[in-house]
Order: structure tokens, then sequence, then C-alpha cells
């Protein structure tokens, strides 16, 4: 390649979450809305971009492909100018997004373009959202280049990111392998695990139980059953989640919230296949695949004592890391839409989104671009929420309204123009400054920065990953908290607030040292 087309490179580089290697890096166009919306979801790779040349953006240029294969055609809507919007290659990475000879109307972040805009590489990499004559949506975003994976066909999406969950799920299928999934809140934990059974040969069901929800003191008893008699009320013996599952799949959701008395026996329960129900005298077998998903930090619960280390391991026989929506931006318009037909179908209303010649789109293009302009921090959960509020309050209603609640909902969480001096960051996007003075705030305590970041913990402790000087208590070296201790005489609040951990973590992380 030439100088020119560097910017768009080979890498080859191995994923931090889930451990794959992914080779080329592209900008892909793709659809997130349209007057014909079975047309949502369907994307061009930019290759001319790639290869230093411009790219013409109109009615009839470029050919937009299906995801699973079919009839490739241009955006073909007679609302859009055949007179082209013209993206052009710079070499550091950006591309210059010129409108100056078209009167086509096309937005990007939400700002109408009037002549060129720049937009930039970090830009990019979130995705900018265009919008062409108040009809199309459309996202260029420069991300991984993968082919499609047919397996797990419920995990709706196919951005870089989900296909490789998708892989992953084909290949760790087939094996008795206990899996870890983790991801933020509302990723769509459970979704995965049950594709994993429903790919695996196991004949048994699929279970979910969620750990959060049982008492310490039932937890025994939910999982492993109890005989008559066990306890006041034990009229007959009952079966527990183990031998409910038996020769399928378990799927443990919140494991970090496990009991500390019960993780004894499900490690034992992981390793053996071996359980005991509460008040009976004898072991059984059961012949269960053990699933985990958390959304907590399990290496520093580990740390403080409320997590077995013996059992993290063991049900980590293989990790998928699940990414979060805001790192999907391209299969917001699927999703959107998928989660709406749903909801129309339910009320027998599916004909709202079908395309009539001569009638205008049921869904506004606009409210599109604005949600896949928002920051998501409760993932696919809070956008289906949303949908379906949408839904219900448009429910015989020729006219789409977007309800007050949704409206409030969306409301701040625009991007700003895209330009040089603003490069594109979401208004709710983080910043190092941000987290520091959040963490600052809470005493270095994760969850309640968290909670003022409105983010979950694990992305709170990627940015103590990516800050320098900035620990997790678990990773403090001990010459620098004996250096602590020596300069605050042994007061732990002091120490903590100097090396900007918790108070508990660093206790933790002492009595593990041996540190009195």
């Amino acid at each position: 390649m030439s100088d020119k087309t560097t910017h768009y490179d080979s890498e080859t580089r191995s994923s931090s979450s889930s451990g794959t290697v992914s080779a080329l890096k592209g900008p892909r166009l793709t659809i997130l809305a349209h007057p014909d919306s079975d047309r949502v979801g369907e994307s061009v790779v930019l290759d001319a971009l790639m290869a230093g040349k411009t790219v013409q953006l109109s009615r009839h240029e470029p050919i937009f492909a299906p995801p699973a294969g079919g009839r490739a055609r241009n955006l073909g809507d007679d609302r859009i100018s055949r007179s082209p919007v013209l993206l052009r290659p710079e070499v550091d990475g950006a591309v210059i997004l010129d409108s100056s000879s078209t009167r086509l109307k096309v937005e990007a972040n939400g700002r109408v373009v009037e002549g060129r805009q720049r937009l930039t590489r970090e830009a990019l990499e979130i995705g900018v959202v265009l919008m062409l004559a108040s009809r199309v949506v459309l996202v260029l975003r420069l991300t991984d280049l993968v082919s499609p994976v047919s397996c797990a066909p419920s995990l709706i999406g196919e951005s870089a990111a989900v296909v490789r969950v998708r892989s992953e799920i084909q290949k760790v299928a087939d094996r008795d392998l206990s899996v870890m999934i983790r991801g933020e809140s509302g990723t769509g934990k459970e979704i995965v695990a049950h594709a994993i059974h429903d790919a695996s040969p196991r004949s048994g069901p699929f279970l979910a139980v969620n750990l959060a929800a049982i008492s310490p003191e039932l937890a025994p008893a939910e999982l492993f059953g109890a005989d008559r008699g066990a306890y006041t009320g034990a009229d007959r013996r009952r079966k527990g989640y183990f031998q409910r599952a038996h020769r399928g799949t378990l799927l443990l959701d919140e494991i970090g919230e496990a009991a500390v008395g019960v993780q004894s026996p499900l490690l034992r329960a992981v390793e053996t296949g071996q359980i005991e129900s509460v008040g009976a005298d004898q072991v059984q077998e059961v012949d269960v695949r053990v699933l985990a998903a958390t959304d907590a930090d399990l290496e520093e619960a580990v740390s403080t004592g409320r997590f077995k280390e013996p059992l993290l391991h063991r049900l980590t026989g293989y990790e998928i890391f699940l990414p979060p929506l805001r790192e999907r931006r391209e299969d917001i318009g699927l999703l959107f839409f998928y989660f709406l037909r749903v909801e129309l179908q339910e009320v027998g209303e599916s004909d709202r989104l079908k395309t009539v010649p001569g009638r205008r789109p049921w869904v506004p293009a606009r409210l599109v671009a604005e949600i896949a302009l928002a920051p998501w921090p409760g993932n696919v959960r809070e956008l289906k929420n949303v949908v379906q509020q949408l839904a219900v309050a448009n429910r015989g209603a020729d006219r789409f309204e977007i309800p007050a609640g949704v409206r409030r909902h969306l409301a701040n969480a625009t991007e700003a123009p895209v330009s040089e001096e603003s490069p594109v960051q979401p208004s709710r996007r983080l910043t190092e400054e941000a987290v520091l003075a959040a963490l600052d705030a809470a005493d270095y305590a994760v969850e309640p920065a968290a909670k003022r970041l409105g983010v979950s913990k694990p992305v709170v402790y990627e940015w103590i990953e990516r800050i320098p000087g900035i620990y997790k208590a678990s990773d403090l070296p001990r010459e620098r908290i004996e250096e602590a201790k020596e300069r605050y005489a042994g007061d732990t609040k002091a120490m903590a607030r100097s090396l900007k951990v918790s108070p508990r973590g660093l206790t933790a992380r002492m009595n593990k040292l041996g540190i009195d």
C-alpha cells in the first residue's frame, strides 16, 4: 500500500477482551433507518476509501448488501439526490465529508453539514451517524472487517464485536467446559448462555438461576434440593436447580452475588458433578454443564474474601466478553426495528412498518438518528425498554409521536458537532478527568464511583487499568503499601487516600500480603 493508504493498514493485534485476533480495519457504511425497514442492517465496506480514493454517496452509490446475503442494491430512495455527497480520505485516518456540490441535505451527528466537514479518525472509530434528506440514516464507522458467522441467530447484530461473540459460541458450544460470560448489565449474557446450550449436543433443559435473588439461607436448597423434613415446612422432597438441569445446562447468573456459604458446594458440583441435598445422607451424581455470568469484578471480590479463588478458576474454563452497546453502534438500527416488530406483532399492528408507495415511513428517521447517538449505559435492555414505551404510546396511531418519557430519556444524549475542534465525543462519554473526580468523591470505592458516572463497575475498572498511577487495591505492590504505612503511621484511611484505593480494598490487600 502507498503512504496514502496507511491509515487503514492491516493490524495484527490480540483483543484484550476476547483473545481473538483481528486483521484489517476499514470504513463501513451501515443502514440504520430506511423507508423500507427491511433494508436496515445492509452495509458496504468502502474499499475505495481504503485505497485512497473518493467515494460518492447518493441515491445510486454505493451498493449495500444484506447481512445474510441476497441482492445488493443502492439506496434507491427517490427523495435522495442523484448528485452525490463526497467522502475523501485523509492520510491520518480522517475523512472529509463534502456537500458543497450537491443539494442533498446531509447531517452528521445531528448537525447539518454545509460545505466541507472533517470527520476525525476518533469520530469514525465511534461511528458517525449520517442522515440523508431526513429519510435515510447511516452510520460510517472504522471497524474490524470480519467474515459473518451464522451461529447464534438470537444474538441480534452484525457488528465485528457480535460476530466475534458468535464465533466464540461456535467454538466452545460442543465442549463441556464451564464458561464465564462477562459484560455490563443489559448486554445479553443470558442470551449468549442459551445460545451455547442450543448449539451444544446436550439433551437436557437449559435453566438459569439468579443468585442475587436467593437469600443465603435458602441457596443450598434452591441449588441442590432438600429432603423431606430437612427444614420447617419441607413436607416433601424438593429438587434443586442441579437435579432439574440433569443432562442439560445451568446458568449461574450474577455469580458474584453467590453467598459465601454456598461457594464450596458449588465448587464441588462443578469439579466432580456431585451434590448433596439439604438433609440428605448421601451424595448424588448429576450431569450438568455449568455456565456463569456476571458484571462484577470477581478478581476484586477474591481479594476482599467475598469470592473463593478456586471457584473462580473452575468456572472460567473459557471466558466470553460481551461488548457494550456503545461499541456496536452499527447494530442499533437492527435492534431497534427487531424490538419494534416484536411489540407490533403482539398487538396486531405489524403492517405499520410495511412500505407503501407515497406514504411517509411510520417511524421518523430522525428518531432513529437520535437513538443511535444516545450512550445507552443500560445497553440492549435499556434500548428494548425505550422501544416498548414507543410502541405502547403509538398503539393505534397513524402519526408517530415520541412520548415525553422517551424525550427526557434522550435529552442531552446527542453528539457534539463533528469538527476538528470537537472530535465527536458523546456528551456522556467518559473522560479521564471525570473518572478521577468520581473516584475521588467516592474515596476510591468503585461501586459508588460507577453510580456517580452512570456506568457499570467493569467500566470503571477498565479506566483504572488505563490511568497512570491508579491501581486496583488487589494490584498494589507491597513496597508502596509499606511506604504509605510508615508515612501515615498506620492510619488506614489516610493511607488509602494517598494510594488512591478504597480503605476496604486496602485492608484486604494488606491482609493478603500479611502486613499488620
